[in-house]
């Protein structure tokens, strides 16, 4: 079976991410996008995971909102010059970012990132300060992403429906959650307890019995 892939995503990306959704995607692809921040959260980067949230982060359209200054513009070259667009089209992809638009936007989106190969390059160049001056890609917005048990059980039973291979793949993360507690070598899915692994465990079992 193939591994689930950690990935961690700040909070201050989630805020930026739910934002560009809530203002960009119908109610119905934005809801679809709060349950896959969430799976991401519990159960890592599974393939239909990351396929479902490319085909939702494709939609978003990043906007620089100021003028750049010459600081700014100057890194924005050092980094287009660095790498070609196939390479910033795959960083972004790696980050959830729409692959769309030129190689200077695209190095944009990595820097507000903070993907390290790109800050590496471009930071020298705008000096001390410069940063929280580099313009803005995504509006604020205030903390609404949150994980909890109700929606993880909820999730399982909608994908035992319409996809139950991913329900299994889930079933097995949860499965192997409750074995590592047992043996006290917690790994997967450290935000849950042992008490609550196998509610959610329980409450996949009924479904199909």
């Amino acid at each position: 079976m193939v591994q689930a892939k950690v990935v961690v995503i700040a909070p201050e990306k989630i805020q930026q991410i739910m934002a560009a959704g809530q203002e960009q995607l119908s109610p119905e692809e934005f809801e679809k996008l709060c349950d896959l921040l969430v799976d991401l959260s519990v159960y890592g980067l599974t393939p239909w995971i990351n396929t479902e949230l490319g085909k939702l982060m494709a939609k978003f359209q990043w906007e620089l909102e100021v003028e750049v200054s010459p600081k700014w513009e100057e890194a924005l070259i050092a980094c287009d010059r660095a790498y070609l667009g196939r390479e910033l089209k795959e960083m972004c992809a790696e980050v959830f970012l729409s692959p769309d638009g030129h190689k200077k936007q695209l190095c944009a989106r990595l820097y507000e990132a903070g993907v390290p190969e790109v800050v590496e390059i471009m930071e020298p160049l705008l000096g001390k300060g410069e940063p929280e001056q580099a313009p803005r890609l995504f509006p604020q917005t205030k903390y609404i992403y949150q994980s909890e048990l109700r929606q993880v059980k909820d999730r399982l039973e909608e994908l035992y429906r319409t996809n139950p291979d991913e329900f299994y793949h889930r079933k097995h993360l949860v499965e192997k959650a409750i074995e590592e507690r047992q043996k006290g070598k917690a790994k997967t899915m450290l935000q849950f307890t042992l008490e609550e692994l196998q509610e959610i465990l329980n409450s996949a079992n009924r479904l199909y019995r």
